[in-house]
């Protein structure tokens, strides 16, 4: 018993039965509606894999802190990850909105420990390995036991119905531990079922139901639609996941009658999401079925990496790379969602020197800062910067964007001048950058704060996310001012700001000057800094976008996580529209303060 368990590790998996077992000998625990989550905590550090193998710990940096703090020590444990909504119960609808947008409000269910120190548990029966459990986990926080009861199997599942779960496993309580699907682990729940989507209906041009198709049939089988489980907001974004995937004709076999007063829109069959339904018809129809969400856990949001039916699809060499391995996402699918993105792209970055984060394996490798043109291809620009030897980088055209993805490139960061005037910045930015333990409420209303002081100075700005925690306010302005008057402009505006309310803000870089506080960061106004371009990726584990807003988007409840590769589609309409019409400029009187 003195042996390493095997690393990466599959999990046992239940038996799927009509009813629980009866009899003695079996303990049932509630089912979760969540995700599976293997952790191994090895030297203070933890490791998240998911049921098929990914790794998460990246993307679940909160619950992996939480598991190296608990003092458990050197341990493999199996359990299931969790949102809880406010009932206390687990929401898989409320785990989708939340895995990237705010991770640290999940919960983690541990149900089994499989090695304690170098011991491997996964022979010891299992009552046993569970008492040895519940003895490390009290007071744990979000790190809870997954508890079981010794009662008769029928009485546990009806009250779990009462309760609104998912439903029971039973377990043998003297089994031992065996990966993969076992009948000492017998599961009795909902239908859970992953199915690919092979169109939509809408009506008023709304999204009023998907239609899926079974992928094991080849070609993939239509097996019924589901017009439920889905809020506003998850029919806009799954609205972008699908219209580019649009085809003329079905793509599946036995596709459904035109419903009347409904719009069929076809789609290839490559969109992978999870529905809860009470069983399948004798024709293969889902009975009752509720929409789950995009199952991200299994390379779900391919429909983001194609382009429209009328685009070339653009070439790139290890087109399978993973690029973010906690979302799935390949090189070549990255390059298709910045293919369809170009046109927003474009306009922030064509004729400004460029500074680059490349991940030429993908962001689990190495990154690096790149800002002189060295080691690319001849679409993408020399840009000669005076006193600097080497030539920077510049674009002008969707070649020389695809060419920067082609060779590992994730993030842009343009300068705020053009190549033909680089001595004239043409556009000013503030990033207010907050202390970790602020809310974005907080970065919020220090936004709509220094909106309401440029303002009062006769100055219009915009506000875009930054991928991260912050936000930037752009000032645009007329080519007049040198670099180091707009700079001493904008270092004055964030000294008043911190002047004013110093408990709020700070205007010093130095880390320690920001606990509880935002910095006003003025210093990417120099001549040679930069700053992320409006909807650019992120080379974050979230795959995170900077996202141009309309100030009145700008609200307290607003998830900047949630803008993401997977949910940023070509905008309707550019919520920046006013910038390039916007005249105005730093006068003597602003420059001077008075």
């Amino acid at each position: 018993m003195r042996r390493a368990v095997p690393w990466p590790l599959a999990p046992q998996l239940p038996k799927l039965v009509d009813s629980p077992p009866a009899g003695e000998g079996w303990v049932h625990e509630l089912k979760h509606d969540g995700y599976r989550l293997l952790v191994r905590l090895q030297g203070g550090t933890a490791q998240l894999l998911t049921r098929n193998g990914q790794d998460w710990t990246a993307l679940l940096q909160p619950v992996a802190r939480a598991f190296e703090g608990s003092g458990l020590g050197d341990a493999v444990l199996d359990g299931e990850l969790v949102a809880l909504d406010d009932q206390g119960r687990s929401s898989f609808s409320a785990l989708q909105r939340t895995l990237h947008a705010a991770p640290e409000t999940l919960y983690v269910y541990v149900f089994d420990l499989l090695a304690a120190g170098d011991a491997d548990l996964r022979g010891v029966p299992l009552l046993q390995r569970k008492q040895a459990l519940k003895a490390l986990l009290p007071g744990v926080g979000r790190i809870r036991y997954g508890d079981h009861v010794d009662a008769d199997g029928a009485a546990v599942l009806a009250q779990a119905c009462a309760l609104g779960a998912e439903g029971i496993v039973s377990k043998r309580a003297t089994s031992t531990y065996h990966s993969g699907r076992h009948d000492s682990w017998r599961g009795k729940c909902a239908l859970r079922v992953d199915l690919r989507v092979g169109g939509w209906l809408s009506r008023n041009q709304a999204l009023s139901a998907l239609l899926l198709a079974d992928p094991d049939a080849d070609p993939p089988r239509y097996a019924g639609k589901v017009g439920t489980g889905f809020d506003e907001a998850e029919r806009e974004r799954l609205l972008g996941l699908l219209r580019p995937l649009e085809v003329d004709a079905a793509a599946v076999a036995d596709p459904p009658r035109r419903a009347r007063g409904d719009e069929v829109h076809w789609v290839r069959p490559e969109l992978s999401v999870e529905v809860r339904a009470a069983g399948w018809t004798p024709d293969r129809r889902l009975r009752h079925p509720s929409y789950l969400g995009v199952h991200v856990d299994r390379g779900a949001g391919v429909a983001l990496a194609r382009p429209a039916a009328d685009r070339a699809p653009p070439r790139v060499t290890s087109p399978d790379r993973v690029v973010y391995p906690a979302l799935g996402l390949t090189k070549l699918e990255v390059a298709t969602w910045v293919q369809r993105m170009a046109p927003a792209l474009l306009p922030g970055l064509v004729d400004r020197p460029l500074s680059l984060v490349r991940c030429p394996k993908g962001v689990g490798g190495a990154c690096f800062f790149q800002k002189h043109r060295e080691n690319l291809p001849a679409s993408v620009l020399a840009v000669d910067i005076p006193g600097d030897d080497q030539p920077y980088v510049a674009i002008r055209d969707e070649e020389g964007l695809l060419a920067l993805v082609q060779h590992g490139v994730l993030e842009l960061h343009p300068w705020g001048a053009r190549t033909d005037r680089l001595d004239r910045p043409d556009r000013l930015v503030m990033d207010l950058d907050p202390d970790e333990a602020l809310p974005f409420a907080a970065v919020v209303a220090a936004a709509l704060a220094l909106r309401e002081r440029l303002a009062a100075l006769g100055l219009a700005s915009f506000v875009r996310t930054t991928g991260g925690k912050g936000l930037h306010v752009v000032v645009p302005i007329e080519r007049r001012t040198p670099w180091a008057e707009a700079k001493g402009f904008t270092r004055a505006l964030a000294q008043a700001m911190a002047a004013d309310a110093p408990r709020a803000f700070t205007a010093n870089p130095k880390k320690a000057a920001r606990k509880g506080r935002i910095f006003v960061d003025y210093l990417r106004n120099g001549q040679g800094a930069t700053a992320i371009a409006s909807w650019s990726p992120r080379a974050l584990p979230g795959a995170t976008v900077a996202v141009p807003l309309r100030w009145e988007d700008l609200t307290e409840d607003l998830d900047p996580q949630a803008f993401t590769l997977r949910t940023v589609a070509p905008p309707a309409r550019d919520p920046w529209a006013a910038l390039d019409d916007t005249r105005q400029r730093l006068t003597k009187a602003l420059l001077s303060g008075d």
